[in-house]
């Protein structure tokens, strides 16, 4: 590459990441005449309302809030639940099996789901545990997902960065 070519290839990357890091959201839109601001997740002072008010001040889902719902997983004929180890302050990692029949699983497709990598991302579990349900629902949807495939999901990836995030709030 001659030196023309160099300089031309490093100012057009300086010149595409300085545009990109002044770019920024979004953060209020017109709708329907009326200026709507949002906040830095999205939602719009009403939206945020709301949710505080159903939520509380509590968004978060611990590690106990997790055994509590897995004992009702379990109920469940198409679950099996199982450790598939320890955290490194001894939580278990709860990994659940849902099948049609989830003890016999062979040559079956896959799925591998899993939530709270991260733990202040709490949205990532509300879906995870939405699909769950409808995983163990009698839809039409669930009972052809729960015959042609196997689907393993780690509700909880990382418990002891979740408990430390919850006992910040």
């Amino acid at each position: 590459m001659t030196i023309t070519k160099l300089t031309f290839t490093f100012f057009l990357i300086f010149f595409i990441s300085f545009i990109a890091s002044n770019i920024k959201p979004q953060d209020r839109i017109f709708v329907e005449g009326n200026l709507v601001e949002f906040d830095k997740c999205g939602f719009t002072e009403v939206d945020s309302a709301q949710l505080n008010k159903t939520l509380g001040n509590k968004w978060d889902y611990g590690y106990d809030s997790l055994l509590i719902e897995l004992n009702n997983w379990k109920l469940s004929p198409y679950v099996k639940v199982d450790s598939i180890g320890l955290s490194v302050q001894q939580r278990s990692l709860w990994r659940l099996t849902i099948s049609e029949d989830p003890e016999n699983i062979s040559s079956k497709r896959t799925i591998h789901i899993h939530a709270r990598t991260h733990p202040q991302e709490t949205e990532g579990f509300w879906v995870t545990r939405e699909m769950i349900k409808i995983l163990l629902s009698e839809s039409e949807l669930a009972q052809r997902i729960r015959k042609n495939c196997v689907v393993y999901v780690i509700p909880m990836f990382n418990p002891d960065g979740v408990e430390l995030a919850t006992t910040r709030y």
